[in-house]
């Protein structure tokens, strides 16, 4: 080996000919461990390899190079500043069960400075078996990851622009007919998840937000959605809901006799069991006081258990969403109106690419009207 002064690099013969510059660029933005910026060069004796390495010490001066932490490091501290950003618990939430399940075991012993296109395809496939659009959540999640890496000048580029992001699925959605929500409701193993199941089609509401309502967002016949229920270690925690758009429903006298029917039946159980209702109570809860909202995955279970039992397999939570955005456009409604009901900001266009699906009765009469445009 031959040895040079301080921060000029060093020189060891590796093999008759062959010589590997080594040279200090500082040490590693994680870990802080000294980095060296190394490689082998063909040289014909010790002169020519010292001139190769002063070009070499030249060409890497200040530079440092990307970290050898490893992903699981690198995506904790991804996870910690999102924390101490405070941004919202469920954001922190599902990107700390997103690295801990899924992008630990599949790239966590990877070094991030040697994260390829490749490897994040790897996981991909890995996770083929899940719909696309989950796997796509994955890879949010990854990539926000790299660019607080890059920020932070851990790697200087992201490899998620190598990478192939799954196409989403084109599924169409069967929504469910009056007769066939009905049957639901019958079959629905509580009174509080039938109640879940009226309030979702009277409101349009997504799940967390029907689980989320309190008998003071009742103001005469309008109801106000301002707040979401999400799971969280355990626990059903309210947020503001998708966007922090909260609305106005203005409820028809039916859903008004439902609500009121409900009130009356929750404060028959209260005093039942000896118990004052809540304060702020809220209307779905399994609690005798109400002062538990319902676990959002409650509802689901039950609507599973409903349909699996009907032979609805076509059947989900969500599907009552679609079935009341679809009467509401069939029924006359503007596609901006029916947008605010459902808590969309874009005046209609989600609406009517998502949620408005034919019915073979709408179907029937705009033949009819066709078929009638010229006359007998």
């Amino acid at each position: 080996m031959v040895q040079r002064g301080k921060g000029t690099g060093s020189l060891t013969e590796v093999a008759p000919g062959r010589w590997r510059l080594r040279h200090y660029v500082g040490p590693d933005p994680v870990t802080g461990k000294a980095r060296y910026a190394s490689k082998v060069i063909s040289a014909r004796n010790v002169t020519e390899a010292r001139k190769a390495l002063a070009a070499f010490v030249v060409e890497h001066h200040g530079q440092v190079l990307n970290s050898t932490a490893t992903m699981s490091v690198v995506m904790d501290e991804y996870v910690k500043s999102l924390e101490t950003k405070r941004r919202a618990v469920r954001t922190i939430t599902e990107a700390r069960r997103t690295v801990d399940r899924v992008i630990g075991p599949a790239l966590g012993h990877v070094p991030v400075g040697e994260l390829e296109g490749r490897h994040i395809d790897e996981m991909t496939r890995r996770y083929d078996d899940r719909a696309a659009a989950t796997v796509r959540r994955y890879l949010a999640v990854l990539s926000a990851g790299l660019t607080f890496a890059m920020k932070q000048g851990w790697i200087d580029r992201n490899p998620m622009i190598r990478a192939s992001v799954p196409a989403l699925d084109q599924k169409s959605v069967t929504v469910p007919t009056k007769d066939e929500l009905l049957a639901l409701i019958g079959a629905m193993p509580s009174d509080v998840g039938q109640m879940a199941v009226r309030l979702a089609v009277f409101t349009a509401a997504r799940r967390g937000e029907v689980c989320g309502l309190r008998w003071s967002d009742v103001d005469g016949s309008t109801l106000h959605i301002q707040r979401s229920i999400f799971r969280h270690l355990g626990e059903s925690i309210p947020k503001a809901t998708k966007g922090n758009r909260s609305r106005r429903v203005v409820l028809g006298e039916p859903a008004l006799e439902t609500l009121y029917l409900w009130a009356l039946d929750r404060l028959e159980i209260a005093q039942a069991v000896g118990v004052e209702l809540a304060p702020d109570s809220y209307i779905l809860s399994r609690w005798p006081d109400c002062s538990r909202p319902l676990n959002p995955d409650t509802v689901s279970a039950q609507v599973q258990q409903a349909r699996d039992g009907l032979g609805l397999p076509h059947v989900h939570f969500h599907s009552l969403r679609h079935y009341s955005a679809t009467e509401l456009l069939g029924q006359g409604v503007s596609a901006r109106d029916a947008a605010e009901v459902l808590g969309h900001a874009d005046g209609g266009t989600l609406l009517l690419s998502t949620y408005a699906h034919p019915t073979s009765q709408r179907q029937r009469d705009a033949g009819a009207i066709l078929g009638n445009l010229l006359g007998p």
